[in-house]
């Protein structure tokens, strides 16, 4: 599964985070509070906004 157009909140910093994310097996396409966590957890940001492929 796909994340893709990924806002993160970064403070106003300028940081290379990636806008398309591919997921790994085990998170629901459906449980945000899971895709939030797997991002923000990974890239050390919180994130915004984001959908799925």
């Amino acid at each position: 599964m796909k994340i893709k157009n990924i806002t993160w909140e970064t403070d106003g910093e300028e940081v290379d985070l990636p806008t398309e994310v591919d997921l790994p097996n085990g998170i629901e396409p459906d449980d945000d509070d899971a895709i939030n966590n797997y991002l923000s957890d990974t890239y050390g940001w919180l994130v915004i906004d984001w959908y799925v492929e």
